[in-house]
């Protein structure tokens, strides 16, 4: 089914779906993943809403998989997970030039980003199969990675609550 918004044409490409995943401090905008239909294929772009004039802007319209974008804390950045071949990445997009850089690459399928209220941590799920994943905490101050989880269930849907709390499933 079509969005809300309707078909928008990007360069000979319509969005034929979208899934709202967070709105600006203001509440003006929405980062959302888009849905992009080529040639019979599908896509997963990043792409920002605009509620005053409801317009889509296409971040990064470049035919890979990504998933799940959240605005940093100061909101000139978007985290978001980034499929190139076999990997899977924690990407972060600054805003006013759309420069990507990888910040953690993997093997296993990451989903779920969450970024804390201070803004320094991200924590995520990484599945590993369909009846096992773990959690992992990224540090953006310094790079590091920690897996807070064992993998042994299928721990999924973290979110912050304080700066050192968590709440999953």
């Amino acid at each position: 089914p079509l969005s809300e918004l309707g078909t928008v044409p990007l360069d000979d490409i319509g969005v034929c779906g979208r899934i709202p995943s967070q709105y600006n401090k203001s509440g003006d905008k929405i980062v959302v993943r888009l849905y992009v239909i080529y040639l019979k294929d599908m896509y997963n772009d990043i792409g920002i809403v605009d509620l005053d004039n409801m317009s889509i802007t296409n971040l990064t319209n470049n035919h890979l998989y990504e998933i799940s974008p959240m605005w940093s804390k100061d909101e000139k950045n978007l985290y978001y997970v980034l499929k190139i071949g076999f990997e899977y990445s924690i990407a972060q997009m600054k805003l006013k030039d759309r420069n990507i850089k990888r910040l953690y690459t993997c093997e296993s399928f990451i989903f779920d980003l969450s970024l804390s209220p201070d803004g320094e941590k991200i924590i995520f799920s990484s599945l590993y199969d369909l009846y096992h994943s773990s959690l992992w905490i990224l540090n953006l101050k310094n790079g590091t990675v920690k897996q807070i989880t064992s993998g042994q269930y299928l721990d999924t849907s973290p979110v912050f609550y304080t700066d050192d709390e968590i709440l999953f499933i």
